[in-house]
Parts: structure tokens; C-alpha cells; sequence
């Protein structure tokens, strides 16, 4: 390095060369894109140097090297100049993550795609549901991140996700007797949604009422029914004979009034089992 002092007392300037031993400081990332050090220059010998090793996202800082030595594995580094050049290099590292998947419940399903991705890469999940289950979505920390099967996204950092799976149960629906109708409603569902079942009666027949397990569950033709099993309903229908038989008391109810003869004079009766009401009859008062 070199300095010039001039004499301004005389008449014509003299110059005086001085020189000063000068220090080099060469900077370079490894790998390139790993990061932008700054500092390098031409600097004075004794004197402290601030170097950075500028980090850029989706890598980590190793160390400062010269050569195979480590001098510092702190990015930001202060040293004195004790000789004439300095080629140093900031090391740095592509970072990795780890993508966890949990299945819940855990025998509901499989899951692909799980392992160690490098910064930037691709990750592809696959979610399988097992028999008996339907694919929910993918969840963080309780939140929905993805409803589809398949789920993409780039790695930026460590994730644990949840492939959440809901059970589903057949609801199956049969008349009877079979002549005596149609019902709707049948099918898979999931556990806790809700079956619209309908009993639709055929000509000549009534809706009585809906069983499941030999129990009444519904008098209603419209039944929302809630899936939490997998379960079989029946529909009853009752014709519209000349005589019908009331299902608790076991009795006989005909269609036309009951004409009773008391005493020369004439009783009429009204036995009659209205379409609204089921499970029996509905018998009114003699008259």
C-alpha cells in the first residue's frame, strides 16, 4: 500500500512516497447460493475487520474456513489483520426436514410420502383409507390444511401432519311386507351424519311405523336417522283389508262400522285406525 505526502512550503511540489504494508481479504460462499459474504477489500495490517456471512434462506451457516481451518462459526466475525492476505470461505449447508404423518385412529388408513426432504424440494403425500373409512383431510395443529387424498407442498421446514379418517356405516332399509312399499334412504354414511329415510306406502297399504331391533324408533312415513353403527330399519305397512288386526291388543278392526242389535234397537259402533296413527287403533267411544 502505498501513501504520497506533499510539501506545500516550497515552490514547486515535492512528492514522498510512503508504503504501508497492505492486507487482502478475499471473501467466496460455498456452496455459491448458500449465502452472500460481504467484507472482502484491501485493508491496513493491525487494524479489526468486521466480515458477514450472509445467509440466504433454506441454508445454515457452517463456519468460516481458510483453507481446511475453522476460524469462527459465528456468521458475523471480527478478527485483526496479522498478514497480507486472507482467503476465507463461508461454508454453508442446505437444510433438511423431516415430514411426520400420523393416521388417526390409527388402523384407519395408510399414508405415503413421509421422510427427510431438502430445502425447496417437493413433497407428495398419498392418504389410503382402510375398508369401513372415508378420508377426512389432512390437519396441522387442528387445522383443515387439505381436504383431497393427495397433498403437495414445498419443504421450508420441519411439519407434523394428521391423515384424519372418519368410519362408515352401512344403513340398509327393508319393507314390510315387501308388497307394502318403497323406502328411500339406504346406503354408507359416515359416523355421526344423518340418514333422510322415507317409507312410501303402496296402493292399498298404510305406513305403520319403523323398527329397528324389533323396537318402534319412528311413526313418522320421513325419518332423519343418525349413523353411529352399522344398523338394518324396518318399514312397516299395514293393509287396507276388510279387517285388520291392531298390533298391540291383537284386536280385530274392520273396515266398515260395527252394527250391534241391543234389544230390538239399533247400536252402530265406529271402530277405525286412522293413517295418522300407528302401532294400534285409535277406537272411538260407542255410540
Amino acid at each position: 500500500m502505498k501513501l504520497y505526502a506533499y510539501n506545500h512550503s516550497s515552490a514547486s511540489s515535492i512528492s514522498k512516497e510512503f508504503s504501508f504494508p497492505g492486507v487482502d481479504v478475499e471473501l467466496k460462499a460455498y456452496p455459491a447460493e448458500g449465502g452472500n459474504p460481504s467484507g472482502s477489500g484491501v485493508y491496513v495490517l493491525g487494524i479489526d475487520i468486521n466480515i458477514s456471512a450472509g445467509t440466504n434462506s433454506g441454508y445454515s451457516f457452517l463456519g468460516w474456513y481458510m483453507g481446511d481451518d475453522l476460524l469462527s462459526i459465528n456468521e458475523n466475525y471480527t478478527f485483526t489483520t496479522s498478514i497480507e492476505e486472507y482467503n476465507l470461505e463461508a461454508r454453508f449447508e442446505l437444510n433438511s426436514y423431516i415430514i411426520d404423518v400420523a393416521t388417526v385412529p390409527t388402523a384407519s388408513g395408510s399414508v405415503t410420502g413421509t421422510g427427510t426432504y431438502d430445502h425447496g424440494n417437493i413433497v407428495t403425500l398419498m392418504a389410503t383409507a382402510n375398508t369401513g373409512y372415508t378420508f377426512l383431510g389432512w390437519y396441522e395443529e387442528d387445522e383443515l390444511v387439505a381436504a383431497t387424498a393427495e397433498y403437495q407442498f414445498t419443504a421450508e421446514g420441519a411439519r407434523s401432519l394428521e391423515a384424519r379418517f372418519i368410519r362408515n356405516y352401512g344403513i340398509g332399509i327393508i319393507a314390510l311386507p315387501t308388497e307394502g312399499g318403497t323406502v328411500t334412504g339406504s346406503g354408507t354414511y359416515t359416523e355421526g351424519s344423518v340418514a333422510e329415510l322415507e317409507a312410501i306406502p303402496a296402493e292399498g297399504y298404510r305406513f305403520v311405523q319403523w323398527l329397528e331391533d324389533g323396537k318402534e324408533i319412528g311413526t313418522e312415513a320421513k325419518l332423519d336417522y343418525t349413523a353411529i353403527a352399522d344398523a338394518t330399519i324396518t318399514a312397516v305397512f299395514w293393509p287396507y283389508d276388510s279387517v285388520r288386526t291392531d298390533s298391540k291388543t291383537g284386536i280385530d278392526i274392520p273396515e266398515e262400522p260395527v252394527v250391534l242389535h241391543f234389544h230390538g234397537n239399533r247400536v252402530t259402533m265406529i271402530v277405525t285406525s286412522p293413517e295418522e296413527i300407528t302401532g294400534g287403533a285409535n277406537r272411538r267411544n260407542p255410540l
